[in-house]
């Protein structure tokens, strides 16, 4: 083997890299995925998002369902949304998964 049969073994990857990546930008300008400019009113400066999905967040959990073990009684347990973030700013220590406040136990 020659150094320009070399060389163009190695061109031949660089090549296909480059053409794969002026696809893909071609794609993204097509489908519109470009980054879009931001306005000086959108610079810094908590958003809140669309109404549909403040909503999707907001909603209440699904209900637990307990049933007792001679299948005569229902328990339906509703739990909390979202914790406050007074609770979420509180010391806790962490065992398989749990979240547990030290001052409260719980």
């Amino acid at each position: 083997m020659t150094l320009a049969g070399a060389h163009a073994r190695i061109a031949q990857p660089r090549l296909f890299a480059v053409s794969i990546a002026l696809w893909v930008s071609a794609t993204a300008l097509t489908l519109n995925l470009a980054p879009q400019p931001v306005s000086a009113d959108d610079a810094g400066g908590y958003r809140m998002p669309p109404k549909a999905i403040a909503d999707l967040v907001d909603a209440p959990p699904t209900p637990r369902v307990s049933v007792s073990p001679d299948k005569r009684w229902l328990l339906i347990m509703e739990r909390p949304n979202l914790p406050p973030i007074e609770e979420l700013a509180q010391p806790e220590l962490r065992l398989a998964g749990l979240r547990i406040n030290p001052r409260t136990n719980g």
